[in-house]
């Protein structure tokens, strides 16, 4: 299944305006006051989290999504979610599979390198994700959204870490 190019951001796009505003709001005053600081006294100054934040919401622009494939096993014991992303001249994969067995369950993002090979660049291991998906692809569950809902925020998320690791 192919999906129009879009934005990788995993926040909703009116908290990604919101953060930016406030980042906005605040950058000159507390660039001019983190420049008046001593060198000593400038760790841990707002101004470092807001030029991370900056940072961030720079990276995530230039992020594009390509295309995407879902698919489920005959069983449904296991569904796949790879979706593709650019980035300036980097081309990156995401796979996910959420098996039946957590330890069989992984999260990867790859970036396709000059000699036309897939080489991981970072990865999210299946205990930090797999208990909040579905045992279904397709459908939720009382307590969980329909699995490929959540694989592909993760997806989203490990692209946007991939790319920011990885310089444009």
């Amino acid at each position: 299944m192919s999906h129009t190019p879009q934005s990788a951001r995993i926040a909703p796009p009116e908290i990604v305006a919101s953060i930016a505003a406030v980042v906005d709001y605040n950058w000159d005053a507390e660039q001019a006051d983190h420049q008046e600081q001593s060198p000593q006294d400038r760790p841990g100054h707002v101004f470092d989290a807001l030029t991370a934040i900056r940072g961030w919401l720079d990276a995530v622009d230039d992020l594009t999504q390509l295309h995407e494939t879902a698919s489920t096993d005959a069983d449904r014991h296991r569904y796949t979610l790879t979706r593709f992303y650019r980035r300036g001249e980097h081309t990156f994969r995401v796979r996910i599979e959420r098996d039946s067995y957590k330890m069989q369950s992984f999260a990867v993002a790859e970036v396709l390198d000059a000699d036309r090979k897939w080489s991981n660049v970072v990865g999210n291991d299946s205990s930090n994700w797999y208990d909040s998906t579905s045992p279904w692809g397709e459908r939720g569950t009382g307590g969980h959204e329909p699995g490929f809902t959540t694989l592909r925020r993760l997806s989203d998320a490990l692209a946007r870490e991939a790319a920011v690791i990885v310089p444009a």
